[in-house]
């Protein structure tokens, strides 16, 4: 691991990481993967005595790099947090992947094989699929756990597009049938996903359903380990896992709040800014077509897909959300891909406390409290 030194006043210091570009001037950039990651420590020299700037960045939990900011003591104590975020992230990982096996116990992947069964879980694991049960009334049915056999469809033929490279091999992907996701969609049912906390179970009723947490997941597992940070005692951080982006107080070496930048949806590189968002004890998420999307016969399908076409949603580009905490912010930002911006307007009356910010082409809308902490770059 590389350890740097420098200089509060040397300026700005740019380091491109696989998620997001962290500008050491205080400004932390929300976006999806550009180029290849590499782990650093970096902390800033200050007075004897006060507190020290340091940062790092690691990659593996939930498939993307998780960069971590914070003012601490000394270095021990910046290496105590850094170990607690990136040991707990990756416990979240393991428990709500359905992707891989777990290494041992029990994950969603094996809730997912033994659906039909009552399969015993992790307090964590029961908490998150209340938490979605709970998720899917908020957002008015918008973002349902639940429909993990539609998404599989989307997501093997997201791979299959993405792996092609010969002409022959692009031709013979083709879209799932109408008939096939009408099928998975009769599996959805939120009714059918039942947790019993006396015998600590949960119980996919239906054979064929199976969940798929991506719209919370990130989220809720980025809101906790910034609430048990909090409690082991640190004052002033970012914790940004692959854009899910969880302030800790202020920026303790200003005064003034961290300055999280939104990314530009037009630039597909990732590296331009939109806007710069102030935040303190907030959390801001931004979901984006730009984001795990797949060409098809000169057509770009996201991989946000509308409960009610089975299809991707296309009223924007992206959608920004600022909130109180990285759960609520992960489900509205993927809640609000899937409305119109009156829609939109409409569900946020339901989430005090919550802003958002809409990106269709050159055309940009948000609310009046988002307004109120936001400077335009574009």
């Amino acid at each position: 691991m590389l350890l740097k030194k420098m200089r509060v006043h040397n300026g700005l210091r740019l380091v491109v990481f696989l998620l997001c570009i962290v500008f050491f001037c205080h400004l932390v950039t929300s976006c999806a993967p550009t180029n290849p990651p590499y782990d650093t420590v970096t902390t800033t020299s200050m007075t004897p005595g006060e507190w020290q700037r340091f940062s790092t960045s690691f990659v593996g939990p939930f498939d993307t790099v998780t960069q971590l900011i914070l003012y601490a003591e000394d270095e021990v104590a910046f290496e105590r947090y850094h170990k607690q975020a990136e040991e707990e992230l990756r416990r979240y990982h393991e428990w709500f992947t359905i992707y891989d096996d777990p290494t041992s116990g029990v994950n969603l992947k094996t809730v997912n094989d033994r659906a039909g069964t009552p399969v015993v879980c992790p307090p964590e694991i029961l908490d998150l699929i209340e938490l979605g049960i709970q998720d899917y009334d908020r957002s008015d049915g918008r973002v349902n756990i639940a429909m993990g056999a539609v998404l599989r469809l989307w997501h093997d033929t997201r791979v299959a597009a993405n792996a092609a490279e010969t002409e022959q091999e692009k031709m013979d992907v083709r879209l799932p049938s109408d008939a096939a996701f009408r099928e998975a969609a009769a599996h959805t049912d939120i009714k059918d996903v039942v947790v019993d906390r006396e015998s600590g179970t949960v119980l996919l009723r239906d054979p064929l359903m199976s969940l798929d947490v991506g719209a919370i997941a990130k989220g809720y597992a980025a809101e906790q380990v910034a609430l048990h940070l909090k409690e082991a005692g640190l004052k002033s951080a970012i914790l940004n896992v692959g854009g899910n982006v969880r302030t800790i107080g202020g920026n303790i070496e200003t005064g003034q709040p961290w300055k999280v930048g939104i990314r530009d949806p037009e630039d597909m590189s990732g590296q331009s800014i939109l806007g710069i968002v102030a935040s303190t004890e907030l959390s801001v998420v931004t979901s984006g077509h730009y984001e795990r999307f797949f060409v098809l016969e000169g057509h770009t399908y996201s991989h946000i897909v509308d409960p009610d076409t089975l299809y991707p949603a296309e009223y924007c580009d992206a959608v920004s959300i600022l909130a109180p905490d990285s759960a609520t912010a992960d489900l509205l930002s993927t809640a609000l891909m899937v409305l119109t911006v009156e829609e939109g307007r409409k569900l946020l009356k339901k989430f005090p406390g919550c802003e958002a910010l809409w990106v269709d082409g050159d055309d940009i809308t948000m609310t009046e409290g988002f307004s109120a902490v936001y400077e335009a770059k574009r």
